[in-house]
């Protein structure tokens, strides 16, 4: 089955760590395309998973990125500015 890789960005604004309030404001959501994965037997090499996984956790990286700047929230979901006020 492929993989279909996705990220939110902006929720730390909503709902900070630690928070139990949930603000208003806007989150983004971004879908990327279906991955799928390796053939890979039992007796394959980890070296192929391992660079799928990679390869994912790229794109999702990716993903990330774009969600935040759809709402201004920085690139780095984990610097995402506080609410002001």
């Amino acid at each position: 089955l492929p993989f279909l890789p996705m990220a939110i960005g902006g929720s730390r604004r909503i709902m900070p760590k630690g928070d139990f309030l949930v603000r208003p404001g806007k989150i983004g959501v971004v879908i990327g395309y279906p991955i799928s994965p390796p053939e890979v037997s039992y007796e394959d090499d980890h070296k192929i998973t391992e660079e799928f996984i990679a390869t994912l956790w790229g794109e999702v990286h990716s993903l990330q990125e774009q969600a935040c700047r759809l709402v201004g929230a920085g690139t780095d979901p984990h610097q995402e500015a506080r609410p002001q006020g």
